[in-house]
């Protein structure tokens, strides 16, 4: 009795399989499907670098064709590499790059169910500040909600990307300058930072 039940009320709601991207009524993908598929396209990028024993950053061609081939077999939607998922992915590897510096800040606490860093307002601004910019604007997105898909890019990212990152970041390069360079003036630091937003200025979008 209760699987029929559970069954007539799976129909009445139309439930898709797992699988499958839910719809909205004008024929959308609802927020639910875009973090499935998203998920699906991560998994896949994941299996072709581990095919290739991680000797790449990211998929060669051939590999990015079989990806493209397989989403659509598992989400019935077209894919391209480039833009879509380039977008996406660089998107994401921004997002994981700062999560992972501002979680290596002395004192910062994380919600272990949740994942969400865990810090008072002025904590937050603070950082936001520090990094300013189009990577202030991503620190935002972080104070807002978890990192998304952690597991999935810590397998993409985490043997390649994060120490040359950290070296290149706001709060790393202030620290290196003071080293290097202790009678540094205001405006040089200025410039260096001027220099960096320059490099990285985008619109901030969250494609999460």
């Amino acid at each position: 009795m209760s699987s029929s039940r559970n069954t007539s009320g799976s129909q009445r709601r139309g439930r898709q399989s797992s699988g499958e991207a839910r719809t909205t009524t004008d024929g959308g993908t609802t927020r639910e499907g875009q973090d499935k598929n998203c998920e699906v396209m991560l998994e896949l990028v994941i299996a072709e670098l581990k095919a290739d024993d991680y000797r790449s950053r990211m998929p060669d061609v051939a590999a990015r064709k079989r990806i493209e081939k397989k989403y659509f077999e598992l989400t019935g939607e077209k894919i391209s590499w480039d833009p879509e998922i380039t977008s996406k992915i660089g998107y994401l590897r921004k997002l994981w790059n700062i999560h992972s510096q501002l979680v290596k800040c002395t004192g910062v606490a994380v919600d272990p169910s949740s994942g969400q860093i865990d810090m008072v307002e002025t904590w937050w601004s603070d950082r936001i500040a520090e990094y300013g910019g189009t990577k202030g604007r991503l620190v935002h997105v972080l104070q807002k909600k978890p990192l998304p898909f952690k597991d999935l890019l810590d397998q993409i990212f985490g043997e390649h990307d994060v120490d040359q990152d950290e070296r290149y970041s706001p709060h790393m390069l202030g620290l290196q300058l003071q080293q290097v360079q202790p009678t540094l003036d205001v405006d040089g630091i200025t410039m260096v930072y001027q220099l960096q937003e320059t490099q990285t200025a985008e619109p901030i979008v969250d494609l999460t």
